[in-house]
């Protein structure tokens, strides 16, 4: 079982490998990642490749809202402001034919 070596500019050092110590060196990175089996580096690029893609997704999402959010924040304002008042002028109707009344202007 061959493990490998870390470079010299680490912090870590060779007597240090213990399961939890990371090295931040990109030369040790190469390596570890040299070291792992194609079957987990084909895993982990598919993990890493969806979750960037879902990072991105959410980042663009977030700027998106970031920018129409006086917009937004007006509008929802504006429909609990609507919502609280209540919309209609009067209470609902009861009767067919008052039914009939209000839904005249469209058509039916």
């Amino acid at each position: 079982f061959d493990l490998p070596r870390f470079c010299f500019d680490c912090r870590h050092g060779i007597l240090n490998m213990g399961l939890l110590t990371r090295c931040k060196c990109r030369r040790c990175r190469q390596r570890l990642w040299t070291w792992l089996p194609k079957s987990a580096q084909d895993g982990i690029e598919s993990i890493l490749g969806k979750a960037y893609f879902a990072f991105m997704c959410a980042r663009w999402a977030v700027l998106f809202f970031w920018e129409d959010r006086h917009e937004l924040l007006a509008d929802a304002k504006g429909a609990l402001v609507k919502e609280l008042r209540g919309a209609t002028n009067g209470p609902a109707p009861k009767s067919c034919s008052k039914v009939a009344e209000e839904l005249r202007p469209f058509k039916w």
